[in-house]
């Protein structure tokens, strides 16, 4: 989710799952799946997640609103990944249960697209503090050039209204070094 300057990092599909106490969030959803007797799914043995609490991320992006400069990048310092494996047994064992004997947990798959981890930066990207406590900032490594940059993008969309897929692959490649399609 984009709002303005700032970007939502890491990025999830599941984003609102690692958010406690909001909708969608995975320890009503293994509580619940705790309470009708299991299993409780998780997606891989070995994945990995941020979790924050909703008012704590609120509390961190109302501090970062004011000092913001347009097209400054930040993301929250959310402290460790936790095994969701851990998390949904701590959860089975906080009911007064044995997970893996009263409460099978169950490994479903990882979705399309999900990784076992999530990343703050990627290797084109330097993380560092910020003015505000737990806001870190992200640069590119390398400074964009907005006139070069202007031009590719309009030979990007030149290439793709010409439906020049192999154009449209080599362009985005010059543009996102780190871009990869599925399957490559």
């Amino acid at each position: 989710m984009a709002i303005s300057s700032y970007r939502w990092r890491p990025k999830s599909n599941h984003f609102r799952s690692h958010v406690l106490g909001r909708p969608g969030s995975v320890v009503p959803i293994f509580c619940s799946q705790t309470d009708a007797g299991g299993p409780v799914k998780v997606s891989h043995p070995d994945v990995r997640r941020y979790f924050m609490l909703a008012s704590e991320m609120v509390q961190l992006v109302l501090h970062v609103a004011g000092p913001a400069k347009p097209g400054t990048m930040y993301v929250l310092d959310m402290g460790e990944q936790i095994k969701v494996v851990d998390l949904a047994r701590d959860l089975v064992r906080l009911k007064g249960l044995i997970p893996d004997d009263e409460i099978a947990i169950q490994f479903t798959g990882l979705a399309p697209g999900e990784r076992l981890y999530e990343e703050l930066a990627n290797r084109a990207e330097v993380v560092s503090p910020s003015p505000v406590e737990r806001i870190l900032r992200v640069r590119g490594r390398n400074p964009i050039d907005p006139v070069a940059l202007d031009a590719q993008l309009d030979q990007l969309v030149d290439a793709a209204l010409r439906e020049d897929r192999d154009g449209v692959r080599r362009l985005l490649r010059r543009i996102v070094p780190e871009f990869a399609e599925d399957g490559q």
